[in-house]
């Protein structure tokens, strides 16, 4: 079964405003010949940002898949230990470490005060899933449906004997 995700306020206002600057450095430097790499890595981060932001979250038999632009995160039922639907409190205060925060979602890596160490593939700051896998990875992602979770966990028990 596939699950949308759709971005929040805040993902639209900063991938609108990041997309909006990088149209006007282009048409303000189009005539300056010395700018145009500058131009063209613009236009490249653009692009890597919509590539590897979540689009859907798939849940088949055996599998969880996050779709992204160009690839797909898969994780098998068998490695999830544990999923919940979580709020923001339950997480604590946020700082990413190596990740996107806003252009075309949160994804990346991040740190969580009351939770450690997480991987977000996220669209928005609400409907939070973590995945708590077996090897003790965390995952966060963020379907606009939380049926997933009580799917997931079907599929986990189903999976288990």
């Amino acid at each position: 079964m596939k699950f949308k995700t759709s971005l929040d306020t805040l993902c639209k206002v900063i991938t609108t405003l990041a997309i909006a600057i990088v149209v006007f450095v282009s048409i303000k430097f189009i005539y300056h010949p010395v700018y145009y790499g500058e131009v063209i890595i613009l236009w490249v981060a653009v692009l890597a940002g919509y590539c590897y932001a979540p689009k859907s979250y798939e849940v088949t038999d055996s599998e969880l898949i996050i779709n992204k632009g160009v690839n797909k995160r898969i994780i098998k039922l068998t490695e999830i230990a544990n999923v919940s639907a979580v709020s923001k409190e339950e997480l604590g205060r946020g700082m990413r470490t190596g990740g996107v925060g806003g252009f075309f979602g949160y994804f990346g890596k991040f740190y969580y005060s009351k939770i450690g160490k997480v991987t977000l593939y996220a669209t928005r700051g609400t409907n939070m899933v973590l995945i708590t896998l077996k090897n003790e990875q965390k995952i966060i992602i963020t379907p606009d449906d939380l049926s997933l979770v009580q799917l997931v966990k079907t599929r986990i028990s189903r999976t288990s004997f």
